[in-house]
């Protein structure tokens, strides 16, 4: 890739992830607009990678978890505990962002930076003295993060 096609793409991911965080922010929800089509191009260009393999299953963790989250809450709590917590705009958004930590450090990075925002959040929550707060914002930075700590 050559390096003015790498920085527009810097530029575009940046332009998304500032779209993404404002609008959980305003709305506390992550639109399709921006979640799905990102987890599109992500799994496709993931096919493109020689570890398609690996990126893919370990990309596969982050979803996965908040899926496994939604269904104990679901029985534990009844419909309404399904309300607290991740929702579908996470889950989604957890599909390119898991891409994107598999790819610089397999699964390892995919369940830090899962962990990562969930520290994130529950301390943006007791700071704030909120019991809910965005989620999409603490998964973006805790992607960042791990990423910038896994690129050799």
């Amino acid at each position: 890739m050559g390096g003015l096609s790498l920085h527009a793409l810097v530029v575009l991911a940046i332009v998304w992830a500032s779209a993404l965080i404002y609008y959980d922010l305003r709305f506390h929800r992550l639109p399709n607009l921006l979640t799905v089509p990102a987890a599109l191009v992500s799994v496709v260009w993931a096919l493109f990678m020689q570890n398609t393999g690996q990126i893919l299953w370990s990309a596969v963790t982050w979803p996965a978890l908040y899926i496994a989250q939604l269904v104990v809450s679901f029985f534990c709590n009844g419909r309404d505990g399904c309300n607290r917590g991740v929702g579908g705009g996470d889950i989604k958004l957890a599909v390119p962002l898991g891409v994107a930590a598999a790819a610089v450090g397999s699964v390892f990075a995919v369940l830090l930076a899962s962990m990562t925002a969930a520290i994130l959040s529950l301390c943006t929550a007791t700071l704030l003295r909120r019991s809910y707060v965005a989620h999409g914002p603490s998964m973006i930075l805790a992607t960042v993060m791990v990423s910038i700590v896994f690129v050799e």
